[in-house]
């Protein structure tokens, strides 16, 4: 370029060269026509002052001194004619020559100039080529000087949240143990409640067992009292009556002791479901098991290889994914640690609980009141609550095929306890509805659960789960116009460019889950400049990260 430039300072320097050799000849030239005009002036006045001379030598006879001086003057002034003759042809052939000389270097000179024009005019195009080509080249240095730069800012976050994961598991590790012995100290209570249960229970059997034997006993006095008083009409009558009312306090008895079966039998049923529930959410627990365990290993496997080298040199892709996981295992400690804070709620609510209708039950058999007893259904309700409970507690100690074996102990022990409620025949008190209240917790726990474990499944179910959750106006394959069209619906400011709320609402509208971390992700990923925006000029970053993250198909015609 510098060069070039050169050459057409120095075109232009000879151009310049020529003009002023062309105003030199021209100088040339107008001196020539006045030398030559002052030589003919000169020998004109000569021609008459030969003239004159001959006029006055004819007039005068002048003496032989003025003769010879003329004659001298006449040789002399011949001599000089003949040497400005010879000097105005020397120096027209000079100029002549100079002329022509300089005549064919102009020529030259202008065919270089034009030759150089040319070039000049190539170069100039070509320097428009490369000045284009050069801010391409620019501004692809910028681009990839930024990429680098943020890949740096990336790979330091990278260690950072690395770090934040190990710290998260060490929490986690330590919250464990402390669910083991909350666990194991509920266990104890659990066992207390149920050894104190089966002794109260085995007490209203034998009470009501003596009960139903002495009615029979002073059935069976009065038959043998109208037996004996079968002379006297009233006392017959009477002891009619009495047994007539003793017959009817004995079908009371059998009425109650066929409702107590009935509602033993609903226990039973209710029992079965809570055991189906138990089984569904130990296989929920199986599959989070799972996960956490892969989760471990994979962070395991990273402090190993971050421990083996300094550096980890990694793709975009393969950082994107672990990006992902990363936010995916922040969120599911959210959630799980929300999970845990729930249990720790239900619990100290059945603790409460228990402790009423414990001192309730106290009171009731000191006072020895067989109609205001306890809500046996409840307690059952309340003891399998509490053995679900511990098993959601206890899912990161024991294996899922021990938890089984365990929410099946329960269930048999919840069976007996109804069996064992058959022979009773009291009537129900009247206890507040909280069982609905614990199938409904126990019905959002389950669906928490329910969707860890739906973030855990494979490839191609959570694909497939994407392509249920995809509008139909986003199915199939879209091009990038219409991929902005769409977009355009949630700017609400209408000033053309996609803040994170704008994402995060996009992305709910076809995801529904993890729009927050993914909106934070789309902005890191699209946002080139830094400013927390996704310009025009950004759009194609926010295009790879749709098809990427959100697994929607666009096509660039």
């Amino acid at each position: 370029m510098e060069e070039l430039n050169v050459r057409l300072e120095k075109a232009e320097s000879q151009a310049a060269k020529g003009n002023r050799e062309d105003e030199l000849t021209e100088i040339n030239r107008e001196r020539y026509t006045t030398v030559v005009a002052g030589v003919d002036s000169e020998q004109q006045e000569l021609e008459s002052r030969e003239r004159e001379h001959v006029a006055a030598r004819k007039d005068h006879d002048p003496a032989s001194a003025s003769k010879e001086t003329v004659e001298d003057l006449t040789l002399e002034l011949i001599g000089t004619k003949e040497l400005l003759e010879d000097g105005a042809a020397l120096a027209l052939e000079q100029e002549k020559s100079n002329w022509e000389r300089e005549v064919k270097q102009a020529e030259g000179h202008l065919q270089q100039l034009n030759e150089q024009l040319v070039l000049t005019n190539d170069l100039k195009s070509k320097l428009e080529q490369a000045s284009a080509s050069l801010c391409s080249l620019r501004v692809e240095r910028a681009s990839l000087m930024e990429a680098k730069l943020s890949q740096a800012v990336k790979d330091f976050t990278y260690t950072k949240e690395l770090e934040e994961v190990r710290t998260n598991i060490e929490e986690a590790t330590s919250e464990i143990n402390h669910l083991r012995a909350a666990v194991s100290s509920l266990k104890s209570e659990v066992e207390m409640e149920r050894t104190s249960l089966t002794t109260t229970t085995k007490r209203r059997e034998g009470i009501a067992s003596s009960s139903v034997s002495s009615l029979e006993a002073e059935l069976n006095i009065m038959e043998k009292k109208v037996e004996e008083k079968t002379v006297e009409l009233k006392t017959l009558e009477q002891a009619a009556e009495e047994a007539k009312q003793a017959k009817l306090e004995a079908q009371m008895a059998r009425k109650e002791l066929r409702k107590a079966k009935e509602i033993a039998e609903q226990d039973k049923a209710e029992a079965t479901k809570m055991e189906e529930r138990l089984n569904a959410t130990v296989s929920e627990i199986k599959a989070a098991k799972a996960v956490e365990k892969l989760a471990y290993s994979t962070a395991k496997a990273m402090e190993e290889s971050e421990q083996a080298s300094d550096r980890v040199t990694l793709s975009i892709e393969e950082y994107f994914k672990l990006r992902m996981e990363a936010d995916e295992a922040e969120e599911l400690d959210a959630g799980r640690r929300t999970v845990e804070e729930r249990l720790r709620a239900a619990a100290e609510k059945v603790r409460a609980w228990r402790g009423k209708h414990e001192q309730e039950r106290r009171a009731n058999a000191v006072s020895g009141s067989l109609s205001e007893s306890p809500n046996l259904d409840g307690i059952g309700e309340q003891e399998a609550f509490t053995s679900e409970t511990e098993e959601v507690l206890h899912r990161s100690s024991v294996t899922a095929p021990k938890l089984h074996k365990m929410s099946r102990s329960k269930t048999m022990d919840s069976k007996t306890d109804t069996r064992r409620k058959k022979r009773s025949f009291l009537p129900r008190a009247s206890l507040p509805a909280c069982g609905t209240r614990w199938q409904a917790l126990l019905l959002i726990r389950t669906l928490t659960w329910m969707s860890i474990a739906a973030s855990f499944l494979p490839k191609e179910h959570s694909e497939m789960a994407i392509r249920n959750a995809t509008p139909r106006s986003l199915e199939g394959d879209m091009t990038v116009d219409e991929f902005k069209e769409w977009l355009k619906r949630f700017d609400a400011d209408r000033d053309g460019r996609i803040s994170r709320e704008e994402l995060k609402r996009a992305i709910r509208s076809i995801r529904g889950r993890f729009s927050g971390w993914k909106s934070k992700r789309g902005i890191r990923y699209s946002d080139a400049d830094g400013n927390g925006f996704i310009d025009e000029d950004e759009f194609d970053n926010l295009v790879d990260f749709a098809q990427k993250s959100l697994g929607l198909k666009i096509v660039s015609f």
